[in-house]
């Protein structure tokens, strides 16, 4: 699939998951929905999606002046999800970003389950106070609950690639081996 035809995709895409997010709360509680309230929602979610879209251009645009061995978010997510550090990283400025972010990432292990678990909460409450249609309020609520559970295995697991990605750079560096 052509470059422009992917990205007009992935942008209506946006604009369409925003508009079916915000109509869910209304339909799944009862309230009837009006065609202007459908437009005005969608026009949003255009904004939306171009807000985003605009965000993600400048990022790259950013990303793409920054030196090529760099840690740019960009580089550091395929690292994670290939394994393997990039061969034009700079080991230096790496290990120093594997470090920073798995020091930031520590305290994710409890906060993640204790956030999501204050939502469940909430959201029973609200199932709760609202029995005639508390649809809406299920759903939400099963999906913090099921992001409770996640998140920690998530989170060591990332960390594990990390730490991986850091042997790797200290052993290519123990060895003075270029980074393949």
């Amino acid at each position: 699939m052509k470059k422009p035809l992917r990205i007009l995709l992935v942008f209506l895409a946006t604009a369409v998951a925003f508009t079916l997010v915000t109509l869910s709360r209304p339909l799944l509680s009862g309230e009837k929905i009006e065609p202007d309230q459908v437009l005005a929602t969608a026009a949003v979610g255009l904004l939306v999606a171009a807000g985003i879209f605009g965000v993600v251009r400048w990022q790259e645009a950013r990303e793409r002046k920054k030196p090529k061995g760099f840690p740019t978010v960009t580089r550091f997510r395929s690292a994670m999800s290939s394994g393997r550090v990039p061969a034009d990283a700079d080991r230096e400025l790496w290990r120093r970003e594997l470090d920073k972010t798995i020091r930031q990432e520590r305290p994710f292990v409890w906060i993640g389950p204790l956030v999501s678990g204050a939502f469940v909460v909430l959201g029973i409450f609200l199932i709760t106070t609202s029995p005639t249609h508390p649809w809406y309020w299920v759903i939400v609520t099963a999906l913090f609950a099921g992001l409770a559970f996640w998140s920690p295995p998530w989170t060591f697991r990332r960390r594990r690639k990390m730490e991986a990605l850091k042997s790797q750079l200290l052993t290519l560096a123990e060895n003075d081996q270029p980074l393949l």
